[in-house]
C-alpha cells in the first residue's frame, strides 16, 4: 500500500498527521484539510488588547505563490516588535496568532501549506525581532477566509496576507 502512495497524497498524508499533532491542520469530511480555529484552545483578548495590536502590527502582504514579504513588509513587521513586547507587559496573557491567508489560486492543500509557510515566515521575523516565541501561534487559513471575493488582481492581492489576531490562554480573567 505504501508504494501506492502517490507525491501528491504523501503531502495530503503528511498535512494530516501534522494535524493531529497540533499544526493548525485538521481534516474535515472525506480527509479534506481544514485549517484549526483556535478557539478550540484560545480565548479572545480583551478588546482594548485586540486595538492596540491592530495599531501596532497591520497585515504583511505577500505575493503571488510567495511565502516572503518585500523587505519593506519585514521591516515594518520588525520595528512593530517593542510595541508587542508592550502590549505583552500589560497583557502578560496575550498570545499572538498568526493567520496565514492565501487567494483562490491553487488547490485547497496548496494554499494550507503556503498559508502554514507564510505564517512561520512572520513567527521568524517577530522572534528575530525580539517578541518571544512562547506567545505566538501559527495556523494556516489557506483560502477560506478571504477579504474581497472578485478575481481580479488587486482583489486577490488583499487575500494574500497574514494576519495577527490577539488572544489569551483560557483562564482566570485578569
Amino acid at each position: 500500500m505504501r508504494r501506492a502512495i502517490t507525491l501528491g497524497s504523501t503531502a495530503l498524508v503528511a498535512v494530516i498527521v501534522m494535524g493531529s499533532v497540533g499544526c493548525g491542520i485538521k481534516t474535515g469530511q472525506h480527509g479534506v484539510p481544514t485549517p484549526v480555529l483556535e478557539r478550540d484552545t484560545l480565548q479572545s483578548a480583551p478588546q482594548w488588547v485586540k486595538e492596540r495590536l491592530a495599531q501596532a502590527a497591520h497585515d504583511v502582504y505577500f505575493d503571488l505563490n510567495e511565502d516572503l514579504p518585500h523587505a519593506t513588509e519585514r521591516d515594518a513587521l520588525a520595528r512593530s516588535a517593542p510595541e508587542l513586547n508592550s502590549i505583552l507587559r500589560d497583557f502578560p496573557d496575550l498570545v499572538i496568532v498568526i493567520e496565514g491567508h492565501c487567494d483562490d489560486r491553487g488547490s485547497r492543500e496548496y494554499n494550507l501549506q503556503l498559508g502554514k509557510r507564510r505564517a512561520a515566515t512572520v513567527r521568524q521575523i517577530l522572534v528575530s525581532a525580539g517578541f518571544p516565541s512562547l506567545h505566538l501561534r501559527t495556523v494556516s487559513i489557506g483560502d477560506t477566509r478571504p477579504l474581497c471575493l472578485t478575481d481580479d488582481e488587486a482583489c486577490r492581492q488583499k487575500n494574500r496576507r497574514v494576519h495577527l489576531r490577539a488572544a489569551k490562554v483560557p483562564g482566570e480573567e485578569r
